[in-house]
């Protein structure tokens, strides 16, 4: 009798063990649904602010502003897609907007923050771009990050420098704007990633 108890117990901790691997599957099931979700709601977003942009429906109240991407193929830049900017903004307020719209559209969300526009040689205006990777994403090792996801591999080192220093850049952008970009990684302008 003591070994029939024996085995009803065992049988009961393995339905347990199970019963709870299947439900943190199911949170795990969960949470990549929440998050295709947003991925869908940005997408939804981007696709309704290029339909305005190549629309003409903007008027004289906006700038276009491109966003850039390396084609890993034949390593050259292109436009990606388009953004907008009001153009009464001022010039902190323009560079605050391409930096939001480059962290939802091309980035996983991961903030990138304008941290200041410095005085560099003569006039130039200098903006200080911090990279921010949340300690939820690095800690729970969920979701994307720069060092883990967009600075790893040469390859996507480089689309991802080239992405984010010509779209800051707007080197054919006519009105005022910045003259350099000088970014930090969580606060932190000395550290370099492998790649």
């Amino acid at each position: 009798n003591n070994t029939e108890g024996d085995e009803i117990h065992e049988a009961m901790e393995a339905l347990m063990e199970e019963n709870a691997a299947m439900a943190e599957r199911m949170e795990s099931l969960s949470n990549r649904v929440d998050q295709l979700e947003a991925n869908r709601e940005m997408l939804l977003r981007l696709m309704d602010e290029q339909v305005t942009i190549l629309s003409g429906e903007l008027g004289d109240d906006y700038e276009i502003l491109p966003i850039y991407h390396l084609d890993v193929n034949t390593y050259d830049i292109r436009v990606q897609y388009y953004t907008m900017v009001q153009k009464e903004a001022d010039l902190e307020e323009k560079v605050k907007n391409l930096s939001e719209k480059l962290s939802q559209y091309a980035f996983d969300g991961l903030p990138i923050e304008l941290e200041s526009i410095e005085a560099g040689n003569g006039d130039q205006r200098i903006a200080v771009i911090n990279l921010i990777d949340p300690e939820d994403r690095t800690l729970m090792l969920s979701g994307k990050t720069w060092a883990g996801n967009y600075f790893q591999g040469s390859t996507g080192g480089l689309a991802t420098a080239t992405k984010l220093l010509n779209t800051f850049l707007q080197e054919d952008f006519e009105g005022e704007w910045i003259d350099g970009v000088k970014f930090l990684y969580n606060g932190d302008e000395t550290h370099r990633f492998e790649h």
